[in-house]
Order: C-alpha cells, then sequence, then structure tokens
C-alpha cells in the first residue's frame, strides 16, 4: 500500500513535470501554458456535459424503478475524469478525457462492478419480500415490469 502512495503522489507528478518540460521544450513555454490551461477548461466543459448526462440517466432509471448501478460507478468515473483533467500534466489529461468517453467510461464501470460482486456480498431489503435477499434474487424477483400490486379501497357514494 505505502508503494502505491509513493507511485501516486510522488512518481506520477515527476513523470508528468518530465513531460511538460519535454513539451515546452519542444513547442516553447507559452504554448505549453496555455496547452494546459485549455485542456483544464475544455475538460471541465465537457465533465459537466457528461456529468449531467449521467444524472439524467440516473434519474431516469429510478423513474423507471431500476437500480442505477453501472450509472452510478459512471457518475463517480466522471468525476475522477474532471480531477484528472483539473491535474495539470499530460498523462492525467489523457486518462481523464478517457473516462469522458462513453464507451470507455461504460466498460470500465462493468470492469469496476465486476471486481466489487467478487470482492463483496450485495444485498437488499425490499418490503415486497419481507427481508434482506441477495442482490442478484432481489433483481430477479419480479421479472414482469407489467404487473402493478395495489389494493382497493371501496369508497360509499354520499347521495
Amino acid at each position: 500500500m505505502l508503494l502505491k502512495l509513493l507511485a501516486l503522489f510522488v512518481i506520477v507528478p515527476l513523470v508528468e513535470l518530465m513531460l511538460l518540460l519535454q513539451i515546452a521544450e519542444a513547442i516553447g513555454g507559452w504554448p505549453t501554458f496555455w496547452l494546459v490551461v485549455i485542456t483544464g477548461v475544455a475538460g471541465g466543459y465537457f465533465t459537466r456535459m457528461e456529468g449531467i448526462r449521467s444524472l439524467s440517466r440516473i434519474h431516469y432509471q429510478l423513474q423507471a424503478n431500476r437500480i442505477p448501478t453501472e450509472d452510478i460507478v459512471g457518475a463517480c468515473l466522471i468525476f475522477g475524469a474532471g480531477l484528472l483533467l483539473l491535474t495539470p500534466g499530460v498523462l492525467t489529461d489523457i486518462l481523464g478525457f478517457c473516462m469522458l468517453l462513453p464507451i470507455l467510461r461504460k466498460k470500465t464501470a462493468r470492469l469496476m462492478l465486476g471486481y466489487f460482486k467478487k470482492r463483496f456480498k450485495f444485498t437488499a431489503f425490499s418490503a415486497e419480500t419481507k427481508g434482506y435477499q441477495k442482490y442478484s434474487e432481489y433483481r430477479n424477483h419480479n421479472k414482469d415490469d407489467s404487473v402493478i400490486d395495489v389494493e382497493a379501497v371501496e369508497v360509499e357514494d354520499e347521495d
């Protein structure tokens, strides 16, 4: 764990700095500066747009009474992409823009969900199933979404 933190907070910034210095040497200091500023601004804009789309998909899934797990993981990836894009550097910008691409983000979200499903036990509570169940049992409990369970109350006319 200590080596991972060392790589994250020491080695990655050093590599980023070396890359920025090489780019500055090749194209000049001011163009490199503007490259960093433009990628930060563009990254913030695209992150905002993808975040809004993601939130609308989550809202739609919730309105349809579906659990939006993949969309929530995707929203977390968008947040991470925004953080990477605001960080000055070439590698973090490339990784951040890749996470903003819906195709790559969806595949990454599925991989992460598969990893989490192997490592953690998911349960859900529902009033209709009268208690806790495994997530997969809960999800498959009522496959027919067209069934609506209601209770009728007879109302007498006052005429």
